[in-house]
């Protein structure tokens, strides 16, 4: 069968759509070589469906634009950030823990790509099994008096996820500030009527990179992976479990979950407020103002030291990869 005039149009449309994304990749995408020759290959071999793929997972270009105002805020670390540094290079940082010297060149990178202040007073308690610590984050959210911040990349309208709504709204109809954070992608399949009691009572939701049609979303690469609960500031909750029954080993096509998941009263908390209140803003669209009631005056609560390290869509340099 032969090509009529408009699909040789088309064929050379595509062509010049291809040369046009291949010019970006070289020049504006900051990639390194392996990713960038891949792309081109891609492209270049695979026309129509190179196009598609770049569209979904390729694209980077924005990033700097969508989270120019996330990383004018962050800057507000650098005035702690700046003692620690000079600290450091004086060698005239006390350290809790002399084996943190061991580490001192991971430390100060932190520092330096990523403002994570290194904390000191800090009483961490670890987490292997989803229902020991599902039970814990239970009993904590029910105790909440102020404010539950919580962010997560899947959250599941299952028995865990909806026993964990209910606690959430309600907290709210008693006057606790209530923002849950979700992936967009990760939480693809919840619904509007999962959040309505939540709603109803007061509490607000958002999600991070929604898709813009029912299970389409053209920002599948640009995902929020974080799992972070911070209650009243007194007590964080971050590591691998999302919300789900399967992370509490009750579903029959996972069977039994271990993971990671910390719980953490200390200083650290304020990384990991600081981190949530970023990414809520974003998604949200709410300015970051009179956050103080956030960051209270902590007294010590331990000796472990800790740096909060993000890494996500919103970083120029993968902290966490590299």
């Amino acid at each position: 069968m032969e090509f009529t005039g408009f699909a040789w149009k088309l064929v050379d449309i595509i062509f010049i759509i291809n040369i046009f994304l291949v010019l970006i990749v070289v020049i504006f995408e900051r990639r390194n070589p392996v990713a960038t020759l891949s792309w081109i290959l891609l492209l270049v071999f695979v026309p129509l469906l190179g196009f598609l793929m770049y569209i979904f997972l390729g694209q980077n270009l924005q990033r700097k634009k969508l989270f120019y105002l996330k990383e004018e805020e962050e800057h507000e670390l650098l005035s702690l950030l700046a003692g620690q540094d000079v600290s450091l290079q004086k060698n005239s940082l006390h350290f809790s823990d002399p084996r943190i010297r061991e580490y001192l060149d991971l430390v100060y990178l932190q520092m330096v790509s990523n403002y994570s202040l290194l904390t000191q007073d800090n009483k961490v308690e670890v987490f292997h099994e989803g229902e020991e610590l599902f039970n814990r984050i239970l009993s904590s959210l029910k105790k909440a008096q102020h404010y539950i911040h919580m962010e997560y990349f899947i959250i599941r309208n299952d028995s865990l996820g909806q026993h964990i709504m209910n606690i959430l709204a309600e907290k709210a109809r008693q006057g606790v500030e209530v923002k849950l954070l979700y992936d967009g992608m990760g939480s693809i399949r919840l619904s509007p009527r999962f959040f309505r009691k939540l709603h109803e009572a007061g509490g607000r939701s958002a999600a991070f990179f929604p898709p813009f049609l029912p299970y389409i979303n053209v920002r599948i690469n640009f995902r929020n992976h974080r799992k972070i609960l911070i209650i009243d500031g007194d007590e964080a909750y971050v590591g691998g479990f999302n919300v789900g029954d399967e992370y509490i080993g009750v579903s029959s096509r996972f069977g039994h979950w271990r993971d990671i998941h910390l719980n953490i009263r200390g200083s650290a908390i304020d990384s990991l407020e600081m981190r949530f209140l970023l990414d809520w803003r974003f998604a949200a669209r709410d300015p970051l103002s009179e956050t103080d009631f956030y960051f209270p005056t902590r007294k010590p609560e331990g000796s472990s030291a800790l740096q909060i390290v993000s890494s996500g869509p919103d970083m120029n340099y993968p902290a966490i990869k590299n």
